[in-house]
């Protein structure tokens, strides 16, 4: 009893404060609960009471979930038709006239607000066009609601509002008149863009990177927001592809990157990049130990030492040999791809070419080029 008195105190202080109450036009009207309907006959008789247009009205109600009072969602579902009315709708049908004409309590109209039959029974029944329903419910001090606005003729969600509330009865009233605004913003549908191209290469959306292509292999891109976008395809070797595409809402638009070989371009193959660089790291280690085995021998020494210091020296001059000698078959390896490239006659994937070492109980007996790969 005390729950419900605070409870009505409350919103009658919140409808004396915004003036909403003279914005409602609630109307009662008596009727024996309805006998059992048919789909059929529920469906043909929502298909006539649709033909009447505005002059259908908006049902309104608020339902308890598990431990929650009944007095106190009864008394926040005035709350509700005071903020729908507020906006300018139509007659409302409250909570009490919603479960007189459907005979339902509580726990049944939770079940019914979930049937597109039962939903379109309270159509024909109430001439109402649509339904704003609401659960609320609290644990451990936290009010939890959820309200939804529903299509009667289809059993649609036209909006929905999830809230999470803490603190007392009047945080919830706040958030609860809050909420109902948010059940009235249009849901924009995202758009997408689905892309074939006739190369690999990157595709972007308005200047931002969204991914890489496959030649022949759709790329998908979900969430589009509709509207106007530029799109782009990068690709080696091809022309830059822009098109500016309009998404419609909810739509896919399907688009064929044709993509056109760009006029004297050469792109310097991967192998002669590697070899490239494995030839300098092997020309700079060769001079370095050249430099160094033409020191001299510096102040006096011992005759061992002598031998010594020119048996180090001459290691030093002969790797030095070998390191130029593999530093021009990695350049020759290097410029072998790369005359092939410049001809356009690519050597197949399969193809490598590589420097070979032959190797005997001494040393290094042999230096040359091996070609090995599928043919």
């Amino acid at each position: 009893m005390l729950v419900r008195l605070s409870t009505s105190l409350l919103l009658a202080l919140w409808l004396a404060a915004s003036g909403a109450a003279h914005a409602q036009e609630v109307e009662v009207e008596t009727a024996e609960v309805a006998p059992s309907v048919s789909e059929g006959a529920a469906t043909e008789a929502t298909e006539r009471s649709a033909s009447h247009g505005a002059d259908l009205r908006i049902g309104v109600l608020l339902l308890p979930t598990g431990d929650m009072d009944p007095a106190t969602t009864d008394a926040l579902t005035e709350l509700l038709i005071a903020a729908v009315a507020s906006r300018g709708s139509p007659q409302i049908v409250g909570k009490e006239e919603i479960q007189n004409h459907l005979g339902r309590d509580d726990a049944a109209m939770l079940e019914c607000m979930a049937s597109t039959t039962c939903l379109a029974i309270a159509g024909v029944e109430l001439g109402v066009r649509e339904i704003v329903s609401g659960t609320l419910g609290r644990r451990d001090g936290t009010w939890i609601f959820v309200l939804e606005r529903i299509d009667v003729r289809t059993g649609d969600v036209s909006g929905r509002v999830f809230r999470v509330v803490e603190g007392e009865l009047g945080s919830l009233i706040d958030a609860l008149a809050g909420a109902v605004p948010e059940l009235y913003v249009e849901a924009v549908r995202p758009g997408r863009i689905v892309l074939v191209t006739t190369a690999d290469g990157a595709v972007s959306l308005d200047g931002e990177p969204l991914g890489s292509t496959e030649a022949d292999v759709p790329f998908r891109r979900e969430l589009v927001a509709p509207g106007m976008h530029e799109l782009t395809v990068r690709a080696l070797g091809y022309e830059l592809w822009v098109r500016t595409v309009e998404v419609p809402e909810g739509a896919s638009v399907i688009l064929d990157a044709v993509l056109t070989p760009a006029a004297h371009h050469f792109e310097v193959p991967a192998l002669t990049w590697t070899f490239g660089a494995a030839a300098l790291l092997a020309l700079g280690g060769g001079v370095t130990l050249g430099v160094l085995s033409g020191a001299s021998v510096e102040g006096t020494s011992t005759m061992r030492e002598v031998f010594e210091f020119f048996d180090a020296r001459e290691r030093e001059a002969v790797s030095a040999n070998v390191l130029f000698a593999t530093a021009g078959a990695f350049t020759l390896a290097a410029i072998i791809p790369l005359i092939l490239a410049l001809v356009e006659e690519p050597a197949p994937a399969s193809i490598a070419v590589l420097p070979r070492l032959e190797l005997d109980a001494v040393g290094v007996s042999g230096l040359g080029l091996g070609v090995g790969g599928r043919f």
